[in-house]
């Protein structure tokens, strides 16, 4: 499927601006609202998966664990990284 940047709000690839196209197996929930999808022959700069792979692991590993961090009531800052999150979830448990 590939989708066409439309909102730079989300965990795009470095670089990454509106109107590129990414060329995914699916739509991720961050991008929902922030990209439309578009036809396979049109003609655009193409973006992979595999250039997309490691930086979609990090986000939805960081996604998974502010979740897992406010379900434990720890309010967390946008630019913790997902150690840092991990780290104080350790350290809420420990308690």
């Amino acid at each position: 499927m590939r989708v066409q940047i439309t909102h730079l709000k989300a965990p795009w690839p470095a670089g990454a601006v509106v109107g590129d196209v990414l060329d995914v197996s699916e739509v991720r929930p961050w991008a929902l609202g922030k990209c439309k999808q578009v036809e396979d022959g049109a003609e655009f700069p193409i973006i992979t998966d595999e250039s997309l792979s490691a930086e979609i692991a990090a986000t939805d590993a960081k996604v998974s664990a502010k979740a897992e961090a406010e379900a434990l009531g720890i309010v967390v800052d946008g630019r913790w990284s997902a150690a840092r999150i991990a780290e104080e979830i350790a350290k809420k448990q420990a308690e």
